[in-house]
This record gives C-alpha cells, structure tokens and sequence, in this order.
C-alpha cells in the first residue's frame, strides 16, 4: 500500500478504489499507521470502518498485522527522497564530508529538531557497531556526546547503508484493535539472513507473542480466534491446499504448545532468545521438535500461492 504513516486514510481510499473497480480480493500487509502520534495514531480506527464497510458491501478485503506497536526498515528510509538517486556510493563519499553533512542534516531538519526527527528511532541491526543494537539512537549519540545526525552519518557510512532500524512509532491501542478485526490474520513480515546480527524480534517471536501476550495476558482474542487467524484464515485466502485445519487427509504441519505458559522472550537487544511453551513441532508427519528441543531436519518445502 502506498501509505503507512499520516496519509495511511488515502492509502486505503486507493486500495478501495483499486478492489471497486475490478473486483479483485485485495490484502493490506501489515496495516497500521506509523509516524508522529499527534498526526498518525488512532487513524486505524477510521481505516478499519473504511475496510468494514467495503466487506458488508460486498468486496473481499483482508488485513495482515505482525503484533507489535514497533515497525522495522533500514536507516536509510529517513532519507529524503531526492538523496536516493544519488546512489549508495556517491552518498557513502558525502558522508565523510562535513560541508555535506551539514547540508543533508539542514534539509532533513527543514525547521525542526532532531528530537523530533529520530523519534522513536532505534538502532536494530548495525555491523560496525553491534554494541549499539538496540539502542535508542538520541540516547546513544548523547552518550557519546556526539550529535545524533553525526551518528546517523556515520552508521550509514560505515554500514555501506545496511543499517536495520527499529522505529517504535505505533499505538498499541491500534495494534489491539487492528487485531481484533475479523478480516486480519497474524504474520510475521520477518528477515532473516545469514550472518544476521540481530533484527526485529517479530522474525522468531510474532506467534508466541500473540498466545500469550494479547491471548492469554491481554485478552485481546479468544485462543480459537487467535490460531484461526495463523492457520486457517491464511490458508483459505491463498488457496493453501492441506494447510490450516487439523483434519483427516491435511498435512501434518502440527505445533503443539502449552496454552497456560506459551510467551515469547525474544526482544529488541535480542531477537534469538528462543519462546517458552512450544512443546513439539511436526512438518509433514515428521518430529522436528520434541520437548521443546530442536531435533533438526528440513522437511518444509516452498509453496506457491495459488
């Protein structure tokens, strides 16, 4: 969708547009509104009513959601846009330039202050300084008594801009709510690579986090809602055939977990620490987990959406 952040509303009216005018079953990936919270918070629950209202309608629209009020990009997104054209390695060079610096931190700025600008700005995945994942760029460069654009320069200079970031710029509130709707289901928009130093927690987390946080402790969804909308739900809406229901002649892609302890521990300082609760794990009939330990084999295989 073209827009998550303030102008989320148009985003939608276009996607509206798009499933009005040919009829097609749209999806809105990882719907929330992200941004300032005097401009952008509270705006889903306009968004959803938009989505309701074109569901009783007669439309088919679907929402997915990963279950977190933080969202997860590289540094580089705060960028203007016109610096994009300049290309990574013309911009690498001007980086090591104060002059240029100064020019880039005065039209990033445009009138404001960089409180206002790194915002909820968290340092998620850095090769060149993995001691500052998960730290909170303002807080960081005022340890270091540096200014926060000199490190924001430097991260990305010395990354060759592949600094992963963490913006902590959603409303919970509107994480609930989105959840609740019954057109969403629960994902993960999870990256994993190798070598990875460390990412949004969503990536190991997102599932686990749902059963115990908004499930068990929160209440936001009944269990049955819950799995419904990671199995099930998805299942039905991409055409994937043997997925989703516990039935005879399914695969045997079976998770079994303790409802009463099941909680994720992974966290933005570190994404790997592993959930408790989750018990056993069958791919196509085979054991892959057994009392909470991996036992290893690759028994998945890629699927295509139908």
């Amino acid at each position: 969708m073209r827009y998550e952040n303030h102008r989320v509303v148009e985003g939608v009216e276009e996607v509206l547009r798009i499933v009005k005018a040919t009829g097609i079953r749209a999806v809105i990936s990882h719907h929330k509104a992200s941004g300032k919270p005097s401009l952008c918070w509270g705006l889903p629950k306009k968004t959803l009513a938009m989505i309701d209202k074109a569901n009783e309608d007669g439309y088919d629209i679907f929402l997915d959601q990963y279950p977190y009020a933080a969202s997860s990009t590289v540094m580089n997104c705060q960028l203007p846009t016109r610096l994009h054209s300049l290309g990574f390695e013309q911009l690498i060079k001007d980086f090591a330039s104060k002059e240029k610096r100064a020019d880039y931190k005065k039209e990033m700025l445009n009138g404001g202050t960089p409180e206002e600008f790194f915002f909820g700005v968290m340092i998620g995945a850095s090769d060149s300084r993995p001691d500052l994942n998960g730290a909170m760029l303002l807080e960081a460069a005022k340890k270091e008594n540096i200014d926060p654009f000199d490190l924001y320069f430097d991260l990305l200079m010395n990354d060759k801009m592949g600094t992963g970031t963490i913006h902590l710029w959603i409303s919970e509130d509107d994480v609930k709510l989105i959840m609740r709707n019954p057109h969403t289901m629960i994902g993960t928009d999870g990256l994993m690579y190798p070598g990875c130093k460390n990412c949004h927690p969503r990536a190991i987390a997102s599932f686990p986090r749902v059963l115990g946080h908004y499930v068990r402790e929160e209440k936001v969804l009944t269990l049955v809602e819950a799995i419904r909308k990671m199995t099930g739900m998805p299942s039905m809406l991409y055409g994937l055939n043997g997925k989703g229901l516990l039935r005879v002649g399914m695969d045997a892609d079976i998770v079994i977990f303790d409802a009463d302890k099941i909680i994720d521990k992974a966290n933005f300082e570190n994404c790997f620490t592993k959930a408790e609760g989750v018990n056993y794990v069958m791919i196509a009939g085979n054991i892959v987990v057994k009392d909470a330990n991996y036992l290893g084999g690759l028994y998945g295989k890629a699927m295509r959406i139908k």
